[in-house]
């Protein structure tokens, strides 16, 4: 099993994880500056910027550094901007003072002769056609817009808003799309099986962490050291919130070390620093949910057992059990990913009575399995393999059994025999 382990010990943001991650797949996979420009190329994006990825040094530290030039308005071209690391609306200053934006979409002549670009403001069902209309590997565009929809969430329960009405700031919009949908492909290249994180510096000061931040780095280990900056942005926060466990290093192989520079030069290294890491192993982390319940029928329990299937949850449980002064109930146990915990923990509020859940992640271990579509006299069956040490193991799902099963007027374990006599006739 492989992770990413990410050590913020100065924060995160979206162009410290682009440089970090970068670094990683460039060692492992030869994934190269092109490879990485063709990809966000394919975003096509109405406003001009050139990317770069270079080398740098924090406070003696090599590290790799992703920065965005702006292309257009005077001098905009020498202006670099470090999109991670800024929440402006504005990209850069031109001389004179005057504030210069990513394009020329929207432009007002300045009282000093220069002109002002602003970039196009985008709202979240923007965000997601530019993405899904895109010619990027679809696994890039669901992790892309899993970052946005969290970061959505965050600025709407902020604002007592829709998610679908809030409005990203032309910079801001152009910068997250750049530095999130940067960071999904490299995760794409790399193919974790899991991400894990060190506590976060927020920094401290004034407003730090600012407040979408802050939503989102709920159930987060967080820090602040004596750096009266704000060390991480709402991108980054994002990102581990997506993805992150809050887990010390894991023992393995380091296969490969990134470090993400950020924009500015503190008394300590500005540097994000990942480690790639083999623990040589086919463990997987997820989450279980519990409530002992007894003011539920079993009907009702049922209805939310399908109803949580149906939206997300791996796994659905009931144990009997005898609760205080020996009245009977039930304890649900419900299993979920990481990304889906918030949202589960909800769900189990609205479809059950439980005052209260209890939630920890666990390990566990799973076997490899591919789906085969198999021909048979009952037409195309799918069978899903389990690749066990000693061999395979077929599985067909009781929907196709039972389907069949009352067709033919038989019983559920006839199919089943028929079925698997087939497709070890098949194997032979």
């Amino acid at each position: 099993m492989k992770y990413l382990y990410f050590n913020p010990s100065m924060g995160i943001s979206g162009d410290m994880t682009v440089g970090a991650l970068f670094a990683i797949a460039n060692k492992t996979a030869g994934f190269s500056e092109e490879d990485f420009f063709k990809e966000i190329d394919k975003l096509e994006l109405d406003e001009r910027v050139s990317l770069k990825i270079e080398n740098a040094l924090r406070k003696g530290i090599s590290c790799t550094r992703f920065t965005i030039a702006v292309t257009d308005g005077p001098d905009a071209a020498k202006k670099g901007l470090d999109y991670g690391a800024n929440e402006e609306e504005v990209l850069g200053e031109g001389e004179g003072g005057v504030e210069f934006a990513q394009n020329g979409l929207e432009s007002n002549k300045a009282e000093n002769g220069y002109e002002v670009y602003i970039a196009k403001k985008r709202i979240l069902p923007e965000i997601e056609e530019i993405i899904y209309g895109s010619a990027l590997d679809a696994a890039v565009k669901d992790t892309a817009m899993s970052i946005f929809y969290r970061l959505a969430k965050a600025e709407a329960d902020i604002h007592n808003k829709d998610m679908n009405d809030i409005l990203f700031p032309g910079a801001d919009a152009v910068q997250a799309i750049i530095n999130i949908v940067g960071v999904s492909v490299l995760l794409n290249i790399i193919e974790a099986d899991k991400i894990v994180s060190a506590p976060i510096n927020t920094g401290s000061g004034a407003d730090v962490p600012a407040p979408v931040t802050a939503e989102l780095l709920k159930f987060s280990r967080l820090f602040n050291d004596d750096n009266t900056s704000e060390l991480t942005t709402s991108v980054g926060a994002a990102i581990l919130a997506t993805f992150a466990f809050y887990e010390n290093a894991p023992e393995g192989r380091l296969l490969a070390v990134g470090r993400g520079g950020g924009d500015k030069e503190y008394e300590r290294a500005n540097v994000l620093t990942v480690l790639y890491i083999d623990d040589e192993t086919d463990n997987d982390t997820i989450y279980e949910i519990s409530s002992n319940i007894d003011n539920n029928t079993a009907e009702e329990l049922g209805f939310a057992a399908e109803s949580l299937m149906f939206l997300g949850a791996l796994d659905v449980s009931f144990t009997p059990i005898l609760m205080k002064k020996f009245r009977p109930g039930f304890m649900m146990s419900v299993l979920c990913k990481k990304n889906d915990l918030e949202d589960t923990i909800r769900n189990v509020f609205k479809f059950t009575a439980a005052a209260g859940v209890r939630y920890i992640a666990k390990e566990r271990c799973v076997l490899s399995k591919e789906t085969r579509i198999i021909n048979t006299k009952y037409g195309d069956v799918a069978v899903k393999i389990f690749n066990k040490p000693d061999g395979e193991f077929a599985h067909f799902e009781y929907g196709d059994i039972a389907r069949i099963a009352k067709m033919e007027d038989k019983s559920i374990s006839e199919i089943r025999a028929e079925l698997t006599k087939i497709y070890r006739e098949i194997l032979s």
